[in-house]
């Protein structure tokens, strides 16, 4: 049977209303679990324990007696079997990988986190289920990247899941709590499930390459299996739960009868020995199956299968993805010609993409081109199983990114301050910036400061390279770097850092010398995003020397034109002149009659030398 969610309730109602529960459970008491102390763990995995450690009324509302549930029940689970015609289940997953702060000491590398994806597909889809990572980032947390205390786990969960209601997070991280080294997951009926407390929890030490297994283990619990020795290791000992040696059964332990009782083993063959409450040697167990603890674990089992797609329909539709996509780019200059390649399991009826910059097409495999910009893409279809959307957030990222150094006039002999600014259209991590103030002239070099421009807040530290005979140095702001005021720096443009520099006294009035973000050595202007670095252009400025006088700023001066440009603008409408420092040769900060006759002084009576006032 495959059926939607409303149907598979409807179908556990009508179970449990004819009693064949309680024809099932016939002649077992309750156990009534009491609010537990926390548990120790035993073993490399910590779910039962997780799980045991929750309020007794939370375990008896999500599960009942026995911690059964609705998938527990053999018709039920036995008619979600799939077979090779079943359609895939597509669950959607999200990798959050710790470091330090300072972003060294990852837990595993993105090439890690490709093989465990890997090696999840191969181990589930005979199951008929598969993954899709939806997204995979770095998280530069110390506090997390290794956790030695139990209640860090919470609290690292609720600050960094992403969209928890709708896939499944898996944290990477070291775990060494009280000397035991574990992973963990959350039960389908916990209802944890589908909040930020929910997801797994991975050992980095039981991740590729050191293990490639652990991983389909935990997600064999996500999905609604129990380990096989459940019945035996992690009940009470012969109580109404316990599951015993020689009679598999459907109605406690594992609650699947093709996996035979077996206790608590790490070995790669029979645990041999005796079960104390039946006096039955164990026999022939399930010692490969991946819900042991067996290093040789191959398999899930048929009615394990028939419980994963169960509880996967009842507990966890929010994490299928009905719909999915690929691309053959996301990341370049724009314009960025992007093609897609729609897919799915269902059978679609129609398809529809939003590329979120305005444009859409119906087409399942269509080529767009994107302007400079960070887009999300959705992609939704209408088919006989229903409708299906999946939208990847940030997943385009066109660049067309420039540096630019102000233009400014000073005066010689004073600081100067001179603007680096960009204009990026990516949300950016990281910024290089070599500059040189090489030209004809001697300008000195005073302080960099980012005070008043975009990157306020962050740290600038000192240069990563300075070549003080050349006049060149080199500057990097990390964004995510801690104690920012925030992980980047958002799309925008203007300044990003004030240089200040120091122009000779001897340089003349109206000479200019240049200033540039320009790549010297090893160094190169850089940008970085998520996806990478990228290079942009560079637009040149400069100083220059206000030359005081050039009303008309035609490059000389003062003469009859800039005196004459002076009255028309001041005495007959006139136009404003074009650099009014050059024009407000007084130094009254305003240009008037005071200015005519400085400048009629200077240039017929021998008055002082004229001044700028730079604004």
């Amino acid at each position: 049977m495959r059926s939607s969610g409303s149907a598979v309730s409807g179908t556990f109602t009508k179970i449990f209303a004819s009693g064949a529960l309680t024809l099932i459970l016939s002649g077992f008491q309750p156990v009534v679990a009491q609010a537990a102390a926390p548990v120790p763990v035993v073993g490399w995995c910590g779910t039962q324990e997780m799980w045991a450690q929750k309020p007794a009324a939370m375990r008896a509302a999500a599960a009942g007696y026995c911690d059964v549930g609705p998938c527990d029940v053999p018709a039920t689970r036995n008619s979600w079997i799939p077979s090779g015609s079943t359609t895939i289940t597509v669950f959607k997953v999200y990798f959050n990988v710790f470091r330090n702060d300072d972003g060294s000491n990852p837990a595993c590398t993105a090439a890690d986190v490709d093989t465990q994806m890997a090696w999840l597909n191969r181990d589930f889809l005979p199951h008929r289920i598969q993954f899709e990572m939806t997204g995979m980032r770095f998280v530069n947390a110390s506090r997390f990247r290794t956790i030695t205390i139990a209640s860090e786990f919470d609290a690292m969960k609720s600050l960094y899941a992403v969209k928890a209601d709708s896939q499944c997070n898996i944290f990477v991280v070291a775990v060494n709590v009280g000397g035991k080294v574990y992973s963990y997951a959350t039960f389908p009926w916990d209802s944890d499930a589908l909040s930020p407390y929910g997801g797994i929890v991975m050992n980095r030490t039981q991740f590729p390459p050191y293990d490639n297994h652990t991983a389909t283990h935990e997600m064999g619990h996500c999905l609604g299996l129990w380990h096989t020795f459940h019945g035996v290791s992690e009940v009470g000992q012969c109580d109404a739960c316990y599951e015993f040696a020689g009679t598999p059964s459907d109605v406690t332990g594992d609650f699947c009868s093709d996996i035979p009782p077996t206790p608590l083993s790490y070995a790669c063959g029979n645990p041999g020995g005796t079960d104390p409450c039946s006096g039955f040697s164990w026999g022939n167990t399930d010692f490969t199956n991946y819900m042991g603890y067996g290093s040789c674990s191959n398999h899930f089992t048929s009615q394990q299968s028939g419980r994963m797609s169960c509880w996967s329909y009842d507990r966890l539709q929010a994490w299928m993805s009905g719909v999915r996509f690929i691309s053959d780019g996301v990341f370049g200059p724009a314009p960025l010609t992007v093609s897609f390649q729609g897919q799915t399991a269902q059978q679609a009826t129609s398809w529809k993409w939003d590329f979120h910059d305005g444009d859409s097409s119906l087409l399942q495999n269509p080529t767009h081109t994107f302007n400079a910009g960070n887009y999300d893409v959705t992609l939704s279809i209408e088919s006989a199983g229903g409708p299906f959307t999946v939208t990847k957030p940030q997943y385009i990222w066109a660049h067309a990114d420039t540096f630019k150094v102000a233009n400014v006039l000073g005066n010689a002999g004073k600081k100067t301050r001179v603007d680096i600014s960009i204009k990026n259209s990516l949300p950016l991590t990281r910024i290089l910036i070599p500059f040189t103030w090489a030209g004809t002239y001697s300008v000195a070099f005073d302080t960099v400061l980012n005070a008043g421009t975009r990157t306020a807040g962050w740290t600038v530290p000192p240069p990563v390279q300075v070549d003080a005979f050349n006049k060149r140095r080199t500057y990097e702001i990390n964004f995510a770097a801690p104690g920012g005021p925030g992980t980047f720096l958002p799309p925008g443009e203007g300044p990003i850092l004030s240089v200040y520099l120091w122009p000779v006294g001897s340089m003349p009035q109206g000479a200019s010398t240049p200033v540039q973000v320009l790549a010297y050595g090893y160094q190169t202007p850089t940008f970085e995003a998520q996806p990478g670095i990228y290079y942009g252009g560079s637009v040149a400025g400069s100083i220059k020397i206000c030359l005081a006088g050039d009303v008309n700023n035609d490059g000389s001066g003062p003469d009859i034109a800039d005196l004459t440009a002076m009255i028309d603008f001041l005495f007959i409408g006139g136009t404003v002149p074009p650099v009014l420092s050059q024009s407000d040769v007084d130094g009254s900060k305003g240009i008037d009659i005071s200015d005519v006759t400085a400048l009629i002084s200077y240039m017929f009576m021998g008055g002082p030398k004229l001044t700028c006032v730079i604004y």
